[in-house]
């Protein structure tokens, strides 16, 4: 409904107010506006995506690291001689490494070196985005996996086995690989919007273009709000893990050290067990979270799976310091 010029002239506006209204209403300034909205919430995502890529690849090294630590500590349980088959620190009974579970373990900390030694750990790969965000999911089997086990590969196998010459990937790639597991929107460049003009089409088009573009804004803010929450979660998955490492790289050094002096698990002290339990602890908890998806996801539907990382928060409350817990 056109506003009556009475009202344009008790503003004081008179004509010029009339042709500034028309203008703001034309199908010009209905494109140029959908376009700079969009624009401004593209920018908003990239940042956001900027921002949090640095920490998905530290967390996806870190998780690298983890499987490494292992055999660290199985040289450690190979030495201690009559050592029990289940181990208890505070809240966490039960504790064992099955020689299934052993196996597997040795074989992850192979893949990874091999991953090293390829150069897969690289950014660009993808494999630090994978790792970091479904690296419990890149530990299964493929689809395709005979049934005899020494066939079978894990998803991080098959990777490895066909290598990536890194060198000739970047940032780019790796964000486009964080996408794909986010099921991100399709962003549109510049050039989408090059032969948009609205000077050439009418008033209805220009607002069905809007309409159009105005979805894809929203689709796209709510994508820069799942941006800001994982890297909430990532940074805190990455505190809680360098915790954990740094914590089991000390158990270890001081486990070296009393097996320098005895390896009769028999002939340890109260304190001498609970250090070698603690650290049992400590690397159960570190596989646990190492192995636990940031990210799930089902088709085109990716949840953050923050039920999951908080259990796996809440069983280290008693194997770190108070300051060690507080992100």
């Amino acid at each position: 409904m056109p506003i009556p010029l009475a009202i344009w002239a008790a503003a004081g506006l008179g004509a010029a107010g009339v042709k500034l209204y028309k203008s703001v209403n034309s199908s010009k300034n209905i494109v140029d506006n959908a376009v700079l909205r969009y624009a401004e919430e593209r920018y908003k995502f990239l940042k956001k995506e900027e921002e949090l890529m640095p920490v998905v690849e530290e967390l996806g090294r870190e998780k690298l690291a983890a499987w490494s630590y292992y055999r660290e500590m199985f040289h450690i349980m190979a030495k201690v001689l009559n050592r029990p088959g289940h181990f208890t620190y505070k809240s966490h009974k039960n504790m064992h490494l099955l020689p299934h579970e052993i196996q597997k373990l040795k074989k992850i900390a192979m893949v990874v070196e091999a991953m090293h030694q390829n150069h897969l750990d690289k950014i660009g790969t993808g494999v630090l985005t994978v790792v970091a965000l479904q690296g419990g999911a890149a530990n299964n089997y493929g689809k395709d996996s005979l049934l005899e086990e020494d066939e079978e590969k894990t998803i991080l196998e098959e990777i490895v086995a066909s290598p990536l010459n890194s060198a000739e990937y970047g940032e780019l790639e790796e964000m486009a690989i964080l996408n794909a597991i986010m099921s991100f929107p399709h962003i549109l460049g510049h050039d989408a919007f090059a032969n948009e003009d609205g000077e050439q089409i009418t008033k209805e088009e220009a607002l069905a273009f809007k309409n159009d573009i105005d979805a894809k804004s929203l689709v796209l803010a709510d994508a820069a709000g799942k941006v800001d929450r994982l890297l909430d979660v990532t940074k805190h998955a990455l505190h809680i893990m360098k915790a954990l490492a740094n914590r089991h790289r000390e158990q270890v050094a001081k486990l070296e050290e009393i097996l320098k002096v005895k390896q009769d698990y028999n002939l340890f002290t109260s304190a001498e067990k609970d250090e070698l339990s603690y650290a049992i602890a400590l690397g159960i908890n570190l596989r646990e979270l190492a192995r636990t998806d940031v990210v799930l996801k089902t088709g085109n539907i990716s949840v953050i799976n923050g039920s999951a990382l908080q259990i796996c928060y809440n069983r280290v409350q008693d194997l770190l310091p108070v300051e060690d817990l507080v992100y």
